[in-house]
């Protein structure tokens, strides 16, 4: 069998149609069922010959125990029949008789049912004629996951993931028997079929674990409670506490992650987009948020895409993001870009070219002169808007943050490292990061905020601070926040502070300070290169290559 399976940010996609079951619950499961279609080696005079002499070739025969088991379920509305896309004229009748004569009893089928098996018997047939074939398809969705949990669920769905591309891993005693009981719990309408098999977890029990997972993927209060401590020192060599849990009665691996739980957009999603636009492009790009002005990430991954995306919505803390966000959004509805509201969006690009028609689509090109600023992940650019006045301005009024810049190059230090888990996402949600990446991490989020916050200078004060820029509406009895009033003493503070530094810039005392700071630099200019910067360096060269002989 072939498997094709991916975990994303929120569950993985899957394109493919066929057979599909879900149930209920916040944690769905939805799988798709091929079948395997044998080469038919006889040619088109010896299929009518078998057929009129009401033999079965292996291709009927298999199509024949599927559909009667479809149908016989069609009434309980367990399973859905979704049509296939159409195949062509030819053969039409003979098709027809075949799929009939597959179902059964056709006389009891409705006939919308008829023609759908119709018209995937074709399907079939068409494709047994190109060689052998076999998909199976699966999709895990998760739904209602906290942010906080995700790097949980992400953990124990890839463990269900490698055990059913490892069938040899289930045990085939307990953990078989264990599943099925639940199972038959869970859909005792399905008690005869798809029991365990030696060869995998059957579809009907994966519906039975995952709700098992549902129920014990859980932290206890005290390990929600757990936190990094505030001191930088503690953060770094206080003892790891662990969430842990066996999962090995039902063929799963171990759980085993630190706490507080990887983040997966707090931790990973901010990593990845620190990294790739650096410092200055990321207060440019929440800049551009702050103005309400539309943003599209794209990169070669759902898990990037979507991780950044959400991690933008983070970073906007202390404010919330009140518009459209749509963290992955399809190829095909890339004329979104159009709409004149803002949003957050994300976009999967298969390759250069992709990425090539993405930014130069005519659409995206004149929503860039209406606001839209594109993040590119694949080359680490940020593309600000052309849209009047908005670029100039974030141009003139950006200022450097020293402390931002070096807790970038600290993050660059650590990814370099071959053994930071911040190079794969699957490691990152499977094992976490060290506790100086955390640390880093935590320190960026700090410094943003600090940065952010100061738009909104005067307006926590006091707790009833915002009162004084504003108007009580009588008629409507709510508080109506007026910016002229908050905008003018900021304006008036403005002009009387560059007055001040005018007369203070001609001043012997503001030229003397100038005249200190040059002799400083000098001075220093000439400390580097002197002998006794000289005896250090070398004094440390020998203690390094001491300690790294040993």
């Amino acid at each position: 069998k072939c498997l094709r399976q991916d975990l994303g940010s929120a569950g993985s996609r899957t394109p493919g149609r066929n057979f599909s079951k879900q149930k209920g619950g916040s944690f769905r499961a939805g799988f798709e069922r091929g079948f395997n279609m044998n080469r038919l080696s006889a040619n088109g005079d010896r299929r009518r010959r078998r057929a009129s002499n009401n033999e079965e070739s292996p291709l009927n025969g298999s199509f024949r125990a599927t559909m009667d088991r479809v149908i016989n379920r069609s009434g309980k509305g367990s399973f859905a029949i979704s049509s296939s896309s159409d195949v062509g004229d030819s053969d039409d009748s003979d098709n027809d008789d075949a799929s009939q004569r597959a179902m059964g009893h056709p006389s009891s089928v409705p006939d919308k049912i008829r023609r759908i098996s119709s018209s995937a018997y074709k399907r079939m047939r068409d494709a047994a004629k190109m060689g052998d074939m076999c998909i199976v398809e699966k999709s895990y969705v998760m739904i209602g996951i906290p942010l906080r949990d995700q790097s949980l669920f992400f953990h124990a769905l890839q463990n269900f993931i490698d055990m059913e591309r490892n069938p040899s891993s289930q045990s085939k005693s307990k953990a078989g028997i264990l599943i099925e009981q639940k199972r038959r719990s869970v859909f005792p309408e399905d008690r005869d079929d798809f029991s365990v098999r030696s060869d995998g977890i059957g579809s009907q029990n994966r519906h039975a674990v995952l709700s098992t997972l549902q129920s014990k993927l859980a932290l206890a209060p005290s390990q929600r409670r757990v936190s990094h401590p505030r001191s930088e020192l503690e953060h770094i060599n206080s003892p790891e506490k662990r969430f842990v849990l066996d999962l090995s009665i039902m063929g799963l691996d171990k759980i085993s992650l630190p706490l507080p739980l990887p983040e997966v957009s707090g931790q990973w999603g901010l990593a990845t987009l620190f990294l790739r636009i650096k410092d200055s492009g990321l207060i440019i790009l929440l800049k551009l948020l702050l103005l309400e002005r539309s943003v599209l990430v794209v990169g070669e991954t759902s898990e990037e895409v979507t991780a950044c995306a959400t991690a933008l919505l983070e970073l906007l803390d202390p404010y919330k993001w009140a518009s459209a966000f749509m963290p992955l959004l399809p190829a095909e509805m890339l004329d979104f870009v159009s709409s004149p509201v803002p949003f957050i969006a994300g976009m999967i690009v298969e390759d250069k070219h992709h990425l090539h028609s993405i930014i130069h689509d005519p659409g995206v090109k004149e929503a860039m002169m209406c606001g839209l600023s594109i993040v590119n992940l694949v080359s680490g650019k940020l593309i600000v808007t052309r849209e009047q006045g908005t670029s100039d301005m974030l141009r003139r009024s950006f200022q450097t943050i020293p402390e931002l810049s070096l807790y970038q190059r600290r993050l660059d230090e650590y990814y370099r490292s071959e053994s930071s888990n911040l190079r794969s996402f699957q490691k990152f949600f499977r094992l976490g990061i060290t506790p100086k990446e955390s640390l880093t991490l935590r320190k960026i989020k700090v410094v943003i905020r600090k940065h952010l916050s100061q738009f909104t200078m005067g307006l926590h004060d006091k707790s009833d601070a915002w009162q004084q820029y504003g108007e009580f509406n009588e008629a409507t009895g709510t508080f109506d926040f007026c910016p002229d009033k908050f905008i003018q003493p900021l304006k008036d503070r403005m002009i009387f502070q560059i007055q001040f530094q005018e007369m203070m810039a001609h001043t012997q005392l503001f030229v003397g300070y100038v005249e200190e700071l040059q002799k400083a630099h000098e001075s220093r200019g000439d400390l580097l290169s002197g002998p006794a910067a000289k005896f250090i360096a070398q004094w440390l060269v020998l203690h390094w290559r001491r300690k790294h002989s040993r």
